[in-house]
């Protein structure tokens, strides 16, 4: 089973004679058997129709909106069974500062260990001591986030981690053609960010998939604060997953000349449509967002690695991405209904 994504105001998607059907101004241009279709996403102003809506709750395929630059929306999905016992186990075991703190810890650590094992891979290939020193500083980090007791610290060392290891992407990008000069998010400010911050949402949209199938509550975490719709836990589960899968796919395809700089756009004298019957709104000067067939690459490169198999450090096991958030999310579950004492984050091994 594989994401259907669709962007644009001439796409739209039906449910006919049990067939999913893409729709390109009302035109059938493709179908799709049911064990095709495990999730729809809609970028802009993509037409669901009703016949649409009503089989993805039928069959409980999650249909996630998104802005046309691929900023998160909201989501229509089915109901689920009684989960009122998990909420409540969730809601008073986070409510223990020591028990919230445990949490966020192994978040953090999870995020800092994922980050060290990618530059040092990447050391492997071509030795360059911004790796090193980024990769060192990572690991002991790492060590001081398990003995950590506050959760504001560790924040910040998820922050300062997040540093280091930006710091040392301009080592990790070997073609000529794209730069790095840090982080930036809102707007994106470069092409490889732009690659982020789309790659982060798909990789966000799946994580709530998960937490929603567990039962859990999405805005009730341990490391990030609840409160104004935030999905706290999604935030939280993420974390341990954007090196393995989105950083080093965003990088192989900057390397391998997948992507070039004409595949991206600077829409500082347009406006992007944030979906349909909406007003336009202006673009910040210096965004920059990937293009249509940039797009559909990395969601099809992202696709392709998520049915990959990945070597768990902890598990000596390998095991597939796509399965892998719901088994973290149920680790999860486990831990707050006191049926683990801890909870295990992926390592990349």
């Amino acid at each position: 089973m594989a994401l259907l994504s669709l962007r644009g105001h001439e796409l739209g998607v039906c449910w006919r004679q049990g067939r999913w059907v893409v729709l390109r101004r009302g035109q059938e241009t493709r179908t799709l058997r049911p064990a095709e279709v495990s999730a729809i996403h809609c970028l802009g102003p993509v037409d669901l129709t009703p016949s649409a809506r009503a089989a993805a709750l039928a069959r409980g395929v999650p249909v996630v909106f998104l802005t046309a630059d691929g900023r998160y929306r909201g989501r229509l999905e089915g109901a689920r069974g009684p989960t009122g016992a998990l909420h409540r186990a969730q809601v008073t075991w986070l409510e223990e500062p020591a028990h919230r703190v445990a949490l966020a810890r192994q978040v953090v650590a999870g995020k800092l260990d994922n980050q060290r094992t990618l530059l040092l891979r990447a050391q492997r290939r071509h030795a360059d001591p911004r790796l090193t020193a980024a990769a060192c500083s990572i690991r002991a980090m790492a060590r001081r986030a398990r003995a950590e007791d506050d959760r504001q610290r560790l924040l910040g060392m998820e922050g300062e981690g997040a540093r280091l290891y930006f710091s040392a992407w301009p080592a990790l990008i070997s073609n000529p053609e794209f730069s790095w000069s840090g982080r930036t998010k809102r707007p994106p400010r470069d092409a490889v960010n732009a690659c982020l911050s789309y790659a982060y949402t798909l990789l966000s949209a799946r994580a709530d998939d998960a937490v929603r199938t567990v039962g859990l509550l999405p805005g009730v975490g341990a490391l990030h604060e609840s409160g104004r719709g935030a999905a706290a836990l999604v935030f939280d589960l993420v974390e341990e997953f954007r090196a393995p899968f989105v950083d080093r796919v965003v990088l192989r395809l900057v390397n391998r000349r997948q992507l070039a700089p004409e595949d991206f756009e600077d829409p500082a004298h347009r406006t992007v449509s944030l979906a349909a019957g909406e007003p336009g709104r202006p673009v910040p000067s210096g965004a920059v967002y990937l293009g249509a067939a940039a797009r559909r690459l990395l969601t099809k490169e992202l696709q392709r690695t998520w049915r990959e198999d990945l070597p768990d450090a902890v598990s000596d096991e390998r095991v597939r991405a796509e399965w892998l958030w719901e088994r973290q999310a149920r680790r999860i579950a486990r831990v707050v209904q006191g049926k683990e004492p801890d909870y295990r984050p992926f390592q990349w091994g």
